[in-house]
């Protein structure tokens, strides 16, 4: 991490709603933990059940190169999961394509900001959009490579110009009250074409029945 003054281990991995609860990581996943001053370490007390929307955050290392993504899963048939939870997941899928198409070079990072703020201004999701209450941040997506937070970030105030073979972290999430967080976040590579997905490109919910 670049970023100072914030803790992780390893990535975040929350059941339920505790992923709407704030921590001490600049992002919009948040979680219980089994203390306010572990959080991140999590707790032996919380199952994950039938029902229950999982969202692992994580990192991955190969040699010395970083990728981030986010990953939603639903245990249980995935005809269950409630139709906000639905809706507002095809809204990130949707808006993370958007600003794919965006990430080429010449492209202000605070460009793309603003074109996800008139997205979401737009919607039902203006209150959850990257956090619910005190979680919300104020991004979209962050460099990444030698550290999971480099700079450029997809926020206002970034205004240098994208260049060619970036790699950018896009993390469209939505938390929703009482049910969890949905949304994906990908590394992608900026090209002329727009940006490519480096970690797959199966982003819908994950249902494991």
């Amino acid at each position: 991490m670049e970023n100072y003054g914030e803790e992780v281990f390893l990535g975040h991995i929350s059941v339920g709603d505790s992923a709407n609860y704030p921590s001490v990581f600049n992002g919009p996943v948040g979680l219980r933990g089994i203390h306010p001053a572990t959080p991140y370490m999590g707790s032996a007390m919380v199952k994950w059940t039938t029902g229950k929307p999982l969202i692992i955050d994580n990192g991955f290392t190969l040699e010395g190169y970083m990728t981030d993504k986010t990953q939603v899963y639903w245990l249980g048939n995935k005809r269950h999961i409630p139709e906000e939870a639905l809706a507002a997941h095809d809204f990130c899928m949707d808006l993370q394509a958007g600003i794919a198409e965006l990430l080429k070079p010449g492209t202000a990072p605070s460009e793309i900001w603003n074109h996800c703020c008139g997205e979401v201004a737009n919607s039902v999701w203006r209150e959850g959009f990257m956090g619910y209450g005190k979680n919300k941040v104020y991004f979209v997506g962050h460099g990444i490579g030698l550290a999971i937070d480099e700079y450029p970030v997809l926020a206002s105030g970034f205004d240098l110009p994208l260049e060619e073979g970036m790699t950018i972290a896009i993390e469209p999430k939505i938390g929703i009250p009482g049910f969890g967080m949905v949304g994906v976040e990908n590394t992608f590579e900026v090209t002329t074409e727009g940006g490519k997905s480096l970690t797959g490109e199966n982003f819908d919910i994950l249902a494991i029945a």
